[in-house]
């Protein structure tokens, strides 16, 4: 529509508060080249990373993409330290390894205080993760692709919400991890 004078993007971001107030969200587009230069210093005004996915339409499906990623990422945290603190390891020596090591990750960076200070600080909700789930099995589907990893991440969201849990924070899931092994995950981590 540039001939009327009026074009669309969608421009999904990744990234919490902080990032945005520091200019730090990625940005993912779906639209033409065109439209993306035009509006590119505004991208560059709130993203580090803002990137052209596709036509319009490709960057709500990159951040579906990228969330299924997450969301996936944060219950095998969840998992990692619920079995270390089974097996009676601390969890802050844990996440001291972890964090410096192959397992290490945003999502290990963005949970793991939350989780071991018991501080579960509002970022998100499950409802949203289950959301997210929801609309990929739907873009699976459509790709008729077998996802068991997203449909093990999606049945552990569900299961957090039968538990009351769909209007906490994601790394308050842990409690559903935490009843069915019987240990509580906690370790001084000082201020998160």
């Amino acid at each position: 529509c540039w001939g009327a004078g009026i074009t669309y993007i969608d421009a999904p971001v990744s990234g919490t508060g902080p990032y945005a107030w520091e200019g730090k969200l990625t940005v993912m587009v779906g639209g033409d080249t065109r439209a993306m230069d035009y509006v590119r210093p505004l991208l560059d005004a709130v993203s580090m990373n803002a990137k052209l996915m596709g036509p319009v339409g490709s960057g709500n499906t990159a951040k579906l993409i990228n969330n299924m990623v997450k969301d996936i990422n944060q219950l095998g945290v969840m998992e990692a330290f619920v079995l270390a603190a089974k097996l009676g390891m601390d969890p802050a020596s844990m996440y001291a390894v972890m964090s410096t090591g192959s397992g290490g990750s945003r999502q290990l960076e963005r949970i793991a205080p939350k989780i071991l200070n018991r501080t579960f600080e509002q970022t998100s909700f499950v409802d949203t993760n289950i959301k997210d789930q929801n609309l990929i099995g739907w873009l699976a589907d459509k790709a008729e692709l077998a996802l068991p990893l997203r449909d093990a991440a999606a049945s552990g969201w569900i299961k957090a919400a039968e538990m009351g849990l769909g209007r906490a924070d994601p790394s308050e899931a842990i409690k559903v991890l935490e009843a069915e092994a019987g240990v509580e995950v906690s370790g001084n981590m000082g201020t998160s």
